[in-house]
C-alpha cells in the first residue's frame, strides 16, 4: 500500500491515462496493391499498380504529412517490379508489411527496389516513424 500522499497522485495519473484516446491503425488504413491491379503471384510486372497504391496512400492524408498509421499491406504476395518504387519525402507514420518485392530481370543493375524520402538528404524532408513489419524478401532475380 502506498502512503496517502502518493495515493491521490497515483489516482490522478491513472485517470489521465484512462482519458487518452489510443488511436491504433485499423484495416481501413491498409492499402493493398491488389486493389490497384497488382498481381500477387510474382509473374506480371506490378510497378504501375504499386505506384498507384503508394500514391493513394499519400493522397489519403488530405494535405497532412502525417499518414496516420497508413499501411502498405503486401498481404503475403510476391510483386514483380521492373523499376524502383519511391515513397515521397516528408511523409510520416506509415507501415510496410508482409510481402515480397521482386526485381525483374530487366530491373536496372544499379537500381534500388524501394527508396523512402529524399535520397539526397535535403534538410527538412526526412520521413519519420516508418516501420517495416514481417518483410518476406526484398531481392533481385539475377
Amino acid at each position: 500500500e502506498f502512503p496517502p500522499r502518493y495515493q491521490q497522485k497515483i489516482r490522478q495519473v491513472f485517470a489521465k491515462a484512462a482519458s487518452f484516446d489510443l488511436d491504433f491503425p485499423s484495416e481501413d488504413r491498409a492499402f493493398k496493391p491488389t486493389d490497384y491491379g497488382a498481381d500477387p503471384t510474382g509473374t506480371i510486372d506490378c510497378v504501375g499498380a504499386l505506384r498507384r497504391t503508394i500514391e493513394a496512400m499519400v493522397e489519403s492524408s488530405s494535405g497532412s504529412r502525417d499518414l496516420g498509421g497508413a499501411i502498405l499491406d503486401l498481404a503475403g504476395g510476391k510483386y514483380l517490379i521492373s523499376e524502383g518504387l519511391h515513397i515521397p519525402p516528408g511523409y510520416d507514420n506509415l507501415e510496410i508489411r508482409d510481402g515480397t518485392l521482386l526485381a525483374a530481370n530487366s530491373f536496372p543493375r544499379e537500381g534500388t527496389v524501394l527508396t523512402i524520402g529524399d535520397v539526397h538528404g535535403v534538410k527538412g524532408t526526412a520521413n519519420k516513424n516508418i516501420n517495416v513489419y514481417d518483410p518476406k524478401e526484398l531481392k533481385g532475380k539475377r
